[in-house]
């Protein structure tokens, strides 16, 4: 998006002459940061609608967005909207395929539901069950090619345990599974035809049809925040729909799935979303108004925590915590409940985001003391990665590439007296410049192998801060 768009931008500033007050005039090549900001921005508009666009940089009372006002401004924000590509005009032929515009995007999507994902799923325990395109990637030719007459069904398995079944009912169906149960074998639906005849089907068509009916929920949930659909063209209007409609609302559900206990819905999954992506690195500024609540205050109602009895004075022990009792009320009475929840603390997790501002990819591992080394993300230029850490967590993270040394981010997290130990420690020279923003404002900074900040190893210890919980912000850049 980033690569097209400023291509698109130089394409038309050459090619129309813009007035002496156009905004045009103005514009620079955006970066991947920026563009994040500006979906996050989008997202935003999605959930807190306003009339126009122009209306959530307004100073009135009745209108205007702190959080969006102070992570972009509005020019800027038209700027991208104006020139938002997604493909190379120069390459395009409209006249033979009409998606040209939106071609990579749909690339980009379908990859993930191709043979390859059935197989990294099946790795890990999960099953696919979908429909396929015979000009897939990855499709069986000599399923694909098998000529079917109404009724027939043939299929072919392959050494990974990934199926390809095609039937023929009214029309030819293509289908994909990785359910040990399914075979070339028809079942009995327990219908009739008009002229009585009972209905056979595959299993694998009856389970993908009982599975589909969460299509209309998707549908439903993606209509509540539509965002953009005004004074956008055409495939500006299907990308948003692709970007900010159907995948969110598969994250969401995916999110759901590997996190039963969460009861967060659409909306607050989606407000989730803009804080990573717009409060991340720009929320210093941000005063709620009234009516509003800070953006830490929002964050500790929704993530996750731990519980810790303590033993100490009524004077001392807290309000009981709702979640908890909740919580409780699953496997205890009301009275059991209420007490657990009163006579206990609230243990944040420590979130961790590493940002790559650099021009290389960022191989990111994970060292937990005592624990193989262990990669956590490829992060490319631009780009950026999250974690949390549970109490008790102690080790290091560092980009696994490079020669001639190794520059480390380590964090200790200590239940005992809820501080969290970090540092940043160059160790046998250096490989990577490394930046840190501590929950309470500590900034550190090792961008060369004597760097004042950090640690040198092994003869300096007295570079370990001590903090609070809450957010750490881990940079490469220099």
């Amino acid at each position: 998006m980033v690569r097209e768009t400023n291509r698109y931008a130089e394409q038309y500033l050459l090619t129309h002459k813009p007035s002496k007050r156009s905004k045009n005039l103005q514009w620079e090549p955006t970066t991947n940061e920026e563009m994040l900001k500006f979906l996050g921005i989008a997202i935003e508009m999605g959930s807190v609608q306003m009339p126009k666009v122009d209306y959530y940089w307004s100073k009135s009372q009745l209108y205007g967005s702190k959080i969006i006002q102070n992570t972009m401004s509005r020019d800027k924000f038209e700027s991208l909207l104006k020139f938002l590509h997604f493909s190379n005009n120069d390459e395009q032929d409209a006249s033979q395929d009409r998606l040209a515009k939106l071609n990579p995007l749909l690339h980009l999507l379908k990859v993930r539901f191709n043979i390859a994902l059935a197989k990294r799923l099946l790795e890990n325990d999960t099953y696919l069950i979908g429909t396929l395109r015979s000009n897939r990637v990855g499709s069986g030719k000599q399923v694909v090619q098998k000529q079917l007459k109404k009724g027939e069904i043939y299929g072919l398995q392959n050494g990974d345990g990934i199926k390809l079944i095609k039937w023929k009912d009214k029309r030819e169906v293509l289908m994909i599974s990785t359910k040990p149960s399914h075979t070339t074998a028809l079942v009995d639906i327990r219908k009739t035809t008009p002229s009585g005849e009972r209905i056979m089907k595959p299993q694998v068509v009856v389970d993908y049809n009982k599975g589909r009916q969460g299509t209309d929920l998707s549908d439903q949930l993606s209509a509540y925040y539509t965002c953009l659909k005004r004074s956008v063209k055409w495939y500006q209007k299907m990308a948003f729909e692709l970007i900010f409609g159907t995948s969110i609302v598969n994250s969401y559900l995916i999110y759901k799935e590997n996190y039963t206990t969460s009861n967060i819905n659409i909306l607050q999954f989606r407000e989730s979303l803009v804080r990573s992506l717009l409060l991340g690195s720009s929320s210093e500024n941000l005063k709620p108004g009234s009516g509003q609540q800070s953006t830490s205050q929002t964050k500790y109602k929704l993530v996750d925590h731990k519980l810790e009895e303590i033993e100490e004075s009524a004077r001392n022990i807290r309000r009981r915590c709702t979640g908890c009792y909740e919580q409780g009320r699953k496997q205890q009475s009301r009275e059991a409940s209420y007490a657990a929840a009163k006579k206990t603390v609230l243990i944040m997790p420590i979130d961790i985001v590493f940002i790559n501002r650099l021009s290389q990819t960022i191989n990111l591992v994970k060292t937990r003391n005592n624990r193989p080394s262990r990669q956590i993300a490829n992060i490319h230029p631009g780009g950026s990665v999250s974690c949390s850490l549970p109490d008790g967590w102690s080790g290091n993270f560092r980009h696994a590439g490079g020669t001639g040394g190794i520059t480390l981010f380590e964090v200790s997290v200590r239940a005992n007296d809820r501080n969290v130990y970090y540092d940043l420690s160059v160790i046998d020279g250096f490989n990577v410049p490394m930046k840190v923003r501590a929950p309470d404002g500590t900034r550190l900074k090792a961008l060369h192998r004597r760097a004042r900040d950090a640690y040198l190893f092994p003869a300096d210890n007295s570079k370990t801060h001590a903090s609070r919980a809450g957010k750490f912000i881990v940079t490469f850049e220099r």
